[in-house]
């Protein structure tokens, strides 16, 4: 972004110029002495004196326009705008500062941060890998491929949910949905269900609740809260989330989400549900996810949106939400620049 305006230099009297403006022409803006510009050019001349002595003989008071200039520049920075620069040749004198969503959503308002669990916050295919390793060890057939198991698994997430969504089945928690794809998954990697110990499959299923957090996220997060209300907005079932919360050191001030909500996203019902749980319009609520799909969703119903790639969600051959595919409010290479960008 950039905000059209004059170069400008400053003369001897203290006044500012625009080093392109015609021969006779007034003077931009004072040095706050508090003189009314439009008389100043005709002043001068009648007076056949400076600036600073027409100034100081002027009758007119205005505000200090060094105090309106302060405060138009303090805006300004608010939008992480940058300093004036003389040196642009009259093209362009504000430019944003490097981090330039810095702030903004601040200045628009937000209050709360609700985020997207599964993928952007949390690494959950290498921790199901590593639940799965001994277990396939154990009961399944040769060759049997943690990684494969792990994407087959989360393949079922999905449609399990759409059940509820279409209203073809009333609200189930997501552990149970893991449980019953888990079940159905078995055969497909050789092994007979009746074979497998109970104990065993509930244990398994509780890998979603001790997945691992991507590196930055418990520090991104620590940052935000200081500023924000933080919460997960996540599919995932309350005890799920509070069971990976404590083991990760996830530092939410509530857990909301599909079960609090009862309605599993991208139904608008998640979002303008937990919009409301925490007293806030929707547009006070920004949603953190890495899933172009879920932020048009949050989007529609009026959230602002912050999008975070997770280029390894997937493993070393995702082909999906790689980058930012529309114009969130803001994108970040990681929770740490989140933070940055909301002032934290």
């Amino acid at each position: 972004m950039c905000l059209r305006a004059r170069a400008l230099v400053r003369d001897e009297a203290g006044l500012y110029f625009s080093p392109g403006m015609q021969a006779g022409g007034s003077p931009i803006m004072s040095d706050g002495r508090g003189a009314f510009l439009s008389d100043v050019q005709a002043r001068r001349s009648a007076r056949g004196g400076s600036y600073g002595a027409v100034l100081r003989a002027s009758p007119r008071r205005a505000p200090p326009a060094g105090a309106r200039l302060a405060a138009a520049f303090g805006r300004a920075r608010a939008f992480g705008v940058g300093p004036v620069r003389a040196a642009d040749g009259g093209r362009c004198i504000l430019k944003r500062h490097p981090t330039t969503q810095e702030n903004i959503m601040q200045t628009l308002g937000v209050k709360a941060l609700v985020f997207d669990v599964f993928g952007t916050v949390v690494d959950w295919r290498s921790g199901v890998i590593r639940d799965a390793t001994p277990f396939l060890a154990k009961y399944g057939g040769a060759g049997a491929d943690p990684a494969a198991f792990a994407d087959a698994w989360r393949a079922g997430y999905s449609p399990a949910m759409e059940e509820v969504r279409s209203g073809r089945r009333p609200f189930t928690r997501l552990d149970v949905l893991h449980r019953e794809n888990l079940d159905a998954l078995l055969p497909a990697f050789g092994i007979d269900r009746a074979s497998v110990a109970d104990a065993d499959l509930d244990a398994l299923n509780l890998a979603w609740h001790r997945l691992d957090p991507w590196p930055d996220s418990v520090a991104g997060l620590t940052r935000l809260k200081a500023h924000y209300i933080i919460a997960p907005l996540s599919n995932g079932n309350v005890i799920l989330m509070i069971d990976m919360a404590k083991r990760a050191g996830l530092p939410w001030d509530a857990i909301l989400g599909a079960e609090v909500a009862q309605a599993y996203k991208p139904t608008p019902e998640a979002y303008l549900r937990t919009a409301d749980i925490l007293a806030l319009r929707p547009d006070e609520v920004c949603l953190v996810a890495a899933h172009n799909g879920d932020l048009a969703a949050a989007r529609r119903c009026g959230y602002r949106t912050a999008f975070v790639a997770r280029a390894r969600e997937h493993g070393p051959a995702q082909t999906t939400d790689l980058r930012a595919e529309q114009d969130w409010d803001v994108v970040a290479a990681d929770f740490i620049e989140l933070a940055q960008r909301f002032g934290a």
